[in-house]
């Protein structure tokens, strides 16, 4: 009876074989759907829940519950990124914490020109950078917001700094370092 078994088996993966090498089937994804708009147009959030994973925290301190996940994870991991773009309002954001404290944070939003949060020394990757801080003591003076040797956030900046602490995700695609495979967790 085993060897009626193992025979089957042999003879389903070889029929498999036979049959993909014939119609060109292969295990890789190929999406054919078109690509999608980008609007500016305000619209409500979309429905979503079923074969995802999310995390939903109650509170109307985003950026608290933001920093608390990044210390939670750089205390089990040793270092936790945060990064945020939107370039209809201008909204430029990174965090970095490590070992459970959190080391820096800078976040504009340039639709109104001020930052929401600063916090925390520059890091390497923002050496040379005179990053624009509506909370500073020079901003209390109204020649701070005329002098052109100011950095204003963007999204190029983030990406930036995403590649300098560890991953540029505008760069995944052209990296050779990473196998193909579902799913990618910051390597």
């Amino acid at each position: 009876m085993k060897v009626v078994i193992i025979i089957g088996i042999v003879l389903l993966v070889l029929v498999s074989v036979w049959y993909t090498n014939k119609t060109g089937i292969n295990s890789e994804f190929h999406n054919k759907q078109k690509a999608l708009a980008v609007s500016n147009i305000l619209d409500k959030p979309l429905d979503f829940g079923y074969k995802m994973v999310w995390i939903a925290v109650k509170t109307k301190e985003n950026m608290a519950a933001v920093e608390i996940l990044l210390n939670y994870l750089s205390t089990e991991f040793g270092e936790a990124h945060f990064f945020g773009t939107n370039r209809v309002v201008e909204y430029h954001s990174w965090m970095k914490s490590k070992n459970g404290k959190m080391e820096r944070i800078y976040s504009y939003l340039g639709e109104s020109m001020e930052n929401i949060k600063v916090f925390g020394e520059p890091t390497k990757a923002e050496e040379g950078l005179k990053l624009f801080n509506s909370l500073s003591e020079d901003a209390k003076n109204e020649a701070y917001f005329e002098r052109e040797d100011l950095t204003y956030a963007d999204e190029m900046l983030v990406m930036e700094i995403a590649e300098k602490w560890g991953v540029n995700p505008t760069k995944l695609s052209t990296r050779t370092d990473i196998k193909k495979e579902l799913g990618l967790a910051g390597k």
